[in-house]
């Protein structure tokens, strides 16, 4: 599924996800994109200068990313107990100040897809509090080791 090996997390589900309706409530799975996306950002950031920059970038000093959308498929219901492996994959376009990552929710005990997004990722200065280019090294580095495909190659 070309989904970056880095960025996978598992989720196990819990009976307290479920809700009235005996299923995993939707407003769980935007937990579980979050936790996979902090997880890939995790290991971009110290593929771009360590344990440092990943510091800086979760605590919102210096240049660092914000999530500006995101938009959620919800292919299949969810049920305990169950674990998820939930994945992104990066897609640049054009921009010099934001780019798509995609995420994919698949469910061990269903051997199947439940869930898919799509959200818009900005690079954002926490300190002059705006959007901005994070330069050539950032880019190279999300397209060479983080596996992004280009939108015009999709």
């Amino acid at each position: 599924m070309g989904y970056d090996a880095h960025s996978f997390w598992e989720q196990s589900i819990a009976w307290g996800h479920h809700d009235a309706f005996r299923h995993v409530n939707n407003a769980h799975y935007l937990r579980f994109i979050e936790s996979g996306r902090i997880r890939w950002m995790s290991k971009f950031g110290s593929m771009l200068g360590g344990k440092e920059r990943v510091d800086a970038m979760l605590a919102g000093k210096g240049v660092s990313l914000i999530l500006k959308s995101i938009s959620i498929n919800f292919r299949r219901p969810v049920t305990f107990p169950d674990t998820l492996l939930v994945g992104h994959k990066a897609k640049v376009s054009s921009s010099r100040t934001e780019f798509q990552l995609n995420s994919v929710l698949y469910s061990y005990a269903q051997q199947k897809v439940v869930a898919d997004a799509e959200g818009v990722v900005v690079w954002y200065d926490y300190d002059r509090l705006k959007k901005c280019d994070p330069g050539d090294v950032a880019w190279r580095a999300l397209r060479d080791c983080m596996g992004a495909e280009s939108k015009e190659d999709v």
